[in-house]
């Protein structure tokens, strides 16, 4: 059983605090028909934890002021367009997905700046925040996960983007990019391959 909070779907393979806000929050009559149902209790990726709660502390009072480290959200647009802009107006490109969404300004720009369906996925709470914060936007979609165990089918996004969270990535589609500091590259491949830096950890979907 996976808990959705607020919109937020929480698809992570352990329980963490919102999980118990959940079954406070709809104690009673509204769980009896699931009373047979549990959360998953494996154990998270070494360091997991540390960095859920480090983050989701970080953000939890941000209020969408138009600054984000240090840099004005025009400033992340034109970052964000210089290391994938091209990608977005590939033929083919109506599903995207964004790896370490944190607040959701980056996903959000990817819709704006093509109409496309976007996905952020994020560890922390920040994407609790992005989900309520966005939660008018029918093309923004959120979900908190972990990168180890993503919650997707095979091919289910287009275009895959990160930036600090994962350094490369590489889809089926041949549609994977990766950022190298001086910017985007595209990668080709067969099979629908993901090869992630997280955590140091290198692994490979």
């Amino acid at each position: 059983m996976f808990p959705v909070m607020d919109g937020l779907p929480i698809l992570l393979c352990y329980a963490t605090p919102m999980h118990a806000q959940f079954l406070q929050r709809h104690a009673g009559r509204t769980l009896e028909p699931y009373a047979g149902y549990q959360f998953l209790e494996a154990e998270p990726a070494s360091g997991e934890r540390a960095v859920m709660n480090s983050f989701s502390k970080e953000w939890l009072d941000y209020d969408y002021d138009g600054i984000i480290w240090e840099m004005s959200y025009d400033d992340h647009e034109f970052r964000f367009l210089k290391e994938i802009g091209p990608a977005l107006t590939e033929p083919g490109v109506c599903r995207f997905l964004e790896v370490g969404c944190g607040l959701g300004i980056t996903t959000y720009l990817a819709h704006k700046t093509s109409g496309i369906d976007a996905v952020g996925l994020d560890l922390s709470l920040a994407v609790w925040k992005a989900c309520r914060h966005y939660r008018h936007n029918p093309f923004l979609h959120f979900v908190e996960a972990s990168v180890f165990a993503m919650p997707f089918a095979p091919r289910s996004f287009d275009l895959i983007y990160s930036r600090d969270c994962t350094k490369q990535v590489k889809v089926s589609t041949g549609l994977g990019y990766f950022f190298d500091g001086k910017g985007y590259r595209q990668m080709t491949g067969e099979g629908n391959d993901m090869v992630f830096a997280y955590l140091g950890f290198r692994l490979v979907f």
